[in-house]
Order: C-alpha cells, then structure tokens, then sequence
C-alpha cells in the first residue's frame, strides 16, 4: 500500500505543485546533461521538504532515461509478445496485439498526412523523465524488478498527461487573458481567427482532459480499488497470492492504458506533437498580433523593436496565419479520427470482456467528442 501511494507521483498533488509544475521549464527543454542535473536538484529539495512521504519516497532517484516513452513501450510489448500470445491461446482469445492488421490500419489512415510532414523525432525531457528505485528487502520479493518497470512504463504516461494538460493550461491564460489577445478593434476576419484558435484549443483541452480522466479514474483508480479490496480484507497474505494479485493490476492498467500497444502509443504521442507545436505558435504571437493593427501597433511600439506598420505585409501574414491553423486543426482532426479507430479496434480484439468493456468505454466517449 505504502509503495503504491508513494511511488505513483501523478496522483501526489504536493509533488504536482511543488516540483512538476514548478520544472516545466526544464522538462520542456531538449534532454541533456545539464537539464538532468538541474531536475535533480529540483527533485531533492522536493524529498527535502517532503520528509514525511514516507522511506519508498525517500529512496526515488530522478533521471532521464536513455529510451523515450514510445521506445520503452515498443520495447516492452516485443519482449512481451510471446508472453502474451501464451496468454492468448490459454484464454481463446485473439487481440489486437496479435493481429497485425491494425498497422495496416493506421497506415492507411495517416499515410496522405505523413507526405512531407517533416515531423521531428526530437523529444523533449518530459519524455524521458523517470523514477528509479531499488526496492529494499524485504520488499522486493513481492515488487521484483519487473514489476517496477511496468510501474516506471504508467506513472511516466500519467506524468505526459499531466504536462500536456499544463501547457494547454497555461496557453489557455494566453489567448484568453492576455490584453493583445483580447483587443476589440481588430479587423473581422482577424476576430475570426482568434476565434478559431480558441476552439481549436478547447478541442485539445477537451481530448487531453478526456484521455486524462479515463486514465487516472477509469483504468487506475479503478483497478487499485480491486487491490485494495483484497489487501484489506484478507489480513493473512501469502507472498505467491499477493504477487499474484499484484501482476493482475499491473498487467491490466497496461492493457487498458494502451501501454501495450505500440502503435496506438504512436499515434497518442503524434497527437500531444501537434498539440506542443500548437501551443508554441499560439504563445509566440504578440508580436504578430501588434503587426495587425495600426492602433495596437502603435500602443506597443516602444515594445516591438524598430519594427514598422506595413498594410500590405499584414494582410501576406495573415494569409500565412491561417493556411497554418487550418493545416493544424485538419491535421489534428485526421489523427484524432485514427486514434479512435485505432482503440476502437483494439477494444472490439481485446483479450477477454473485461478488456473489451473498459477500453471500450473509453472508444465511445472518443466517438462522441470527435463527432
């Protein structure tokens, strides 16, 4: 019980605020030497000043891991297939993790939009950010090695949950409060547009905070109050049991967490790409946005750096502004539709009822939000 609530970070609000929040700066930055060691630091003076989280909290180490999120899970899901596949075949099953037909799939869906979309494979340190911890004796013959990094593999999707949600958060403070943004006297077809950027965000708000709860309260909660249930009600544990017990957690939050998925990862990760690109355009618009209007322009002159009203140069920009949204927000939209074939597909292959109806829970509610 201690391990559990100690080590899940994400649901820790004290380690939210205190450190996550707090380090966005730097989990924002490419990964580097320097930007560890300064998570680190982050990190230790959070263990300081939280010296009641107990000895697991206590034994955490930060460090940013030499895989990304998307190759850890591909890694594990191939180290994992034979595994599985036994599993399948003992419970009649046929998943998705044994069909193949779903790369098709997705190929299919995304092939016109990978034409030229010069997407980066640089990650920033978010997506390395993990948790090491040696399990003392006698601990760890109940939480073996395994077992801790599956634990690594969800609290470190739970934690790229969390900082996407923050940054459309704290996006969502830019184009709504900001007193360039909210400018009356703006052209039409400029009110227009900042009016469609404001939806487009709500669109991602709404898909981030929706993967989030499904997440957090339908997949981990959820199944740690079954845990729970059994740890509490039988006071004489056997280690075999408990391990037992412990397993099923683990392996079904993988399982309806898509952890065991590569592609769909791939394709969540594709979508949370669009939504960091996104919120960098749209915070680095002030400047842009003064350049609209000849009153605005001059209201911030002082602020812009010699730079000149031009009428004609305006309207080219504008004209670029919005080629631009409309190439996010269809973009958004096409991997969005893939996603939730994609869990859709997965829910209906599932390896058993209780996968199909968690995962498929969470394919419904993606159809209705997309349509």
């Amino acid at each position: 019980l201690q391990f559990q609530k100690s080590y899940m970070l994400s649901a820790n609000s004290k380690f939210i605020s205190k450190f996550f929040n707090k380090s966005i700066v730097e989990l924002t930055r490419i990964k580097s030497e320097p930007i560890q060691l300064k998570l680190q630091r982050n990190f230790e003076y959070f263990q300081k000043q939280n010296s009641t989280g107990g000895l697991v909290s206590q034994l955490m180490n930060l460090n940013l891991d030499k895989n990304s999120l998307s190759e850890l899970v591909e890694q594990f899901s191939s180290i994992s297939a034979t595994t599985r596949e036994q599993l399948e075949e003992e419970h009649h099953g046929n998943t998705l993790l044994k069909a193949h037909n779903f790369q098709n799939l997705r190929d299919m869906l995304l092939r016109d939009l990978q034409k030229g979309a010069g997407t980066t494979t640089a990650r920033y340190s978010i997506h390395y950010l993990q948790f090491e911890i040696i399990v003392p004796f006698p601990l760890n013959c109940l939480i073996s090695k395994p077992f801790v990094v599956q634990y690594q593999i969800i609290q470190r999707h739970l934690l790229l949950l969390h900082y996407y949600n923050k940054i459309l958060e704290d996006t969502w403070f830019e184009i709504n409060k900001n007193k360039i943004w909210k400018y009356r006297q703006f052209p039409i077809e400029v009110h227009q547009w900042i009016r469609h950027c404001r939806i487009l965000h709500d669109k991602m708000t709404q898909f981030m905070k929706l993967v989030m709860e499904y997440m957090v309260h339908g997949v981990v909660d959820k199944e740690w109050r079954s845990l729970n249930e059994y740890l509490t009600e039988n006071d004489n544990h056997h280690i075999y049991q408990c391990s037992l017990k412990l397993q099923n957690f683990l392996t079904n939050v993988m399982a309806h967490s898509l952890l065991t998925n590569s592609s769909l990862i791939k394709l969540e990760l594709q979508i949370m790409e669009i939504v960091h690109k996104y919120c960098k355009f749209v915070t680095s618009l002030r400047k842009t946005l003064c350049l609209m209007d000849h009153d605005l322009f001059t209201r911030y002159k002082d602020q812009l750096q010699d730079a000149e009203f031009d009428e004609t140069w305006a309207l080219d920009k504008f004209q670029e502004l919005d080629r631009y949204l409309r190439l996010v927000s269809t973009s958004f939209h096409q991997h969005l539709v893939a996603f939730v074939e994609g869990v859709r597909y997965y829910s209906d292959h599932g390896s058993g009822g209780s996968q199909g109806n968690v995962v498929m829970a969470l394919a419904e509610r993606l159809s209705s939000y997309v349509s």
